[in-house]
């Protein structure tokens, strides 16, 4: 309780004596992460004293209460239970010196009170209250061009919705940070799923390419918006069961051609494997969810062949669709290495355009 974590901290206190220091644990196998900018800064070493773990225990406990009370009103999965660890390792002077960013998740830093630098020390912008933030984005969007004046608009209405923050640079550059939680789901025939579009009434079929997933507000929701991920895919994957197998979490910076700035992601993965189902019922199809395919010879990207010429199509309201197709491992590891690939894969989905446009606007 915390009257007794607070009398244990003043005898402790009164007999001179020094609390003990404490480090998170270490991550679970399977666990890795990667630092893939070179704007990356040195963390901070956090020593915690019995206070501290006494108010974190507390914490979680109340966080895990009402997460199960919220995920249940929802009707969502829980959190995994060694989600979150109790910080109750004695912690030596060099431990955090010696400790490498490729030893923790993105989640686990977070929990553990550290503070992932996404810039260089030497080019740090200043990053306002959100209400000052929202007022000078305006002031830039007066002055600015129709192209960037439309960029910032979209930049504004991230963050008023919470999904992303922005940095403000002396030069008059403006920096914008992204959370990603994203899903790796690999089938037994190496074959991966990603997402190759979106469809909406204004804008039609839109191409993409990336893992299924979401910009969120902070990393430390990222079990719980898998488990629901993996939940709204259910009527993709044909209701076969999920495996998840580890995580991972990287940084990366590039210029998104959407906003028109340069921006900085946070990218958490969570890395999984579908399993065939062992029940011999039989599943009813999702009306919501239709498989389009293309007649023709075998597709060909960078030299990889493609193994399937067809998507699935997933109606999330009569205004959102995601279009999701399987692609071989060996390509997908170069999606973010290689802008040709994802270009080539872009025009591969818009085979696809007229076909999902049509669906859609015969269910909707």
């Amino acid at each position: 309780t915390i009257s007794g974590a607070f009398a244990s901290f003043m005898a402790m206190s009164k007999r001179g004596s020094r609390p003990m220091l404490e480090r998170p644990p270490s991550l679970r196998p399977g666990t890795g992460m990667s630092v893939r900018s070179n704007a990356s800064g040195q963390r901070l070493a956090r020593a915690w004293s019995h206070s501290d773990l006494s108010q974190l225990k507390i914490l979680e406990r109340n966080t895990r209460e009402m997460l199960e009370k919220a995920t249940n009103a929802m009707r969502l999965p829980f959190l995994e239970e060694d989600s979150l660890k109790t910080l109750s390792i004695p912690m030596k002077p060099h431990d955090f010196a010696d400790c490498k960013k490729k030893q923790r998740s993105t989640a686990m830093l977070d929990v553990a009170g550290f503070s992932l630098e996404l810039e260089d020390p030497e080019d740090r912008g200043e990053e306002l209250p959100v209400e000052q933030a929202i007022e000078r984005l305006k002031l830039l969007q007066a002055t600015a061009d129709p192209k960037a004046a439309l960029g910032l608009s979209g930049i504004l209405g991230e963050l008023q919705a919470g999904v992303c923050s922005v940095r403000f640079y002396p030069d008059g550059r403006l920096g914008r940070f992204v959370t990603l939680h994203a899903l790796r789901l690999l089938r037994e025939d190496n074959q991966v799923l990603i997402q190759v579009g979106r469809w909406r009434p204004r804008n039609g079929f839109v191409p993409t390419c990336g893992f299924p997933g979401s910009k969120r507000p902070s990393a430390k929701d990222f079990g719980n918006y898998i488990d629901f991920l993996i939940r709204e895919l259910s009527g993709v994957l044909g209701g076969q069961p999920v495996r998840k197998t580890g995580t991972a979490a990287d940084i990366f910076k590039e210029e998104s051609s959407q906003f028109g700035t340069m921006t900085t992601y946070r990218r958490m993965l969570q890395l999984a494997m579908l399993q065939p189902r062992t029940d011999r019922k039989s599943m009813r199809p999702d009306p919501n969810v239709q498989q389009l395919h293309q007649l023709g010879p075998p597709c060909t990207i960078q030299g990889v062949p493609l193994s399937s010429c067809s998507v699935s199509v997933a109606l999330r309201s009569p205004m959102e669709a995601e279009v999701y197709s399987w692609m071989p491992a060996e390509l997908v590891d170069r999606l973010d290495e290689s802008k040709e690939v994802k270009h080539e894969l872009k025009n591969w989905a818009m085979r696809f355009s007229e076909q999902i446009c049509q669906w859609v606007s015969r269910v909707t």
